[in-house]
């Protein structure tokens, strides 16, 4: 997989690709997302469900909220799994969650029929995801 990160006001981002195989799973991401000032799940979840929020300007329909953690995704800092999918025959997944005073949202995107294919890449970074207590909270300050 191939890293892309960055940093701006909005907080800081951390994009995992599949390198070019010249199939479908080209177009698959991990995104996780640390936006600045958010301290909680609650606070990022209009963000990505409300209206004008990331659901709504990627045209994805929410299948299911599940809130309280996951058996799918046993990571502490996961408070919500939101999952979605799309006419455009793309699925996937967002966690959002809390560690250290700091929102997190994780992105997990992929074409449904590459979903075994995704899977264990997306696994391995989502089990290897650590957070620097020191660095955190994220305010537009420290950006």
């Amino acid at each position: 997989m191939a890293v892309d990160d960055g940093c701006g006001s909005e907080g800081c981002s951390f994009s995992f690709t599949f390198l070019p195989q010249g199939n479908a799973l080209d177009d698959a991401k991990v995104r996780v997302f640390l936006p600045a000032g958010a301290t909680s799940a609650a606070e990022q979840e209009s963000r990505v469900t409300g209206p004008n929020g990331l659901i709504e300007n990627a045209g994805w329909a929410v299948n299911e909220i599940e809130s309280g953690g996951s058996e799918q995704f046993p990571y502490p800092w996961v408070e919500t799994v939101i999952s979605f999918s799309s006419e455009l025959k793309t699925s996937g997944y967002i966690l959002l969650g809390e560690t250290s005073g700091q929102a997190v949202e994780v992105l997990l995107l992929y074409p449904a029929e590459m979903a075994k294919a995704f899977w264990p890449n997306a696994q391995t970074v989502l089990e290897s995801l650590e957070f620097e207590e020191d660095l955190l909270p994220l305010t537009p300050s420290n950006v």
